[in-house]
């Protein structure tokens, strides 16, 4: 087993914000289905400030105070860093494609 240094204890990596309108659910435990429950949950100073008492949360309980315009304008700057060709370019063979043009061939793409 590999060590592991005492200050990596019980950490984990922070995804990137990149297509994070196709990756819900959200948080470390999935617990959130949208990206307005995520910004609620902030806005309201995370769960302190939903009255959750954890022994090692790190949040600051401060809510923030944002609007809903302003909560809707970050969502929307979030969806704007999303790559939509991985999603709705979806590749298909031509309505006129046979197994017979194939001729043994391993074909990669078409014009």
């Amino acid at each position: 087993m590999r060590e592991v240094a005492e200050f990596f204890v019980s950490s984990f990596k922070t995804p990137t914000v990149r297509n994070i309108d196709k990756t819900g659910p959200y948080m470390h435990n999935g617990v959130f289905a949208s990206l307005e429950e995520v910004m609620d949950f902030y806005n309201e100073g995370g769960g302190a400030g939903r009255g959750i008492s954890l022994e090692h949360q790190t949040l600051a309980p401060d809510p923030l105070g944002l609007t809903k315009q302003e909560i809707s304008d970050i969502i929307a700057f979030m969806k704007a860093l999303s790559d939509t060709t991985v999603y709705d370019n979806h590749v298909q063979l031509p309505q006129d494609f046979s197994q017979q043009r194939l001729n043994g061939r391993r074909v990669v793409g078409f014009d």
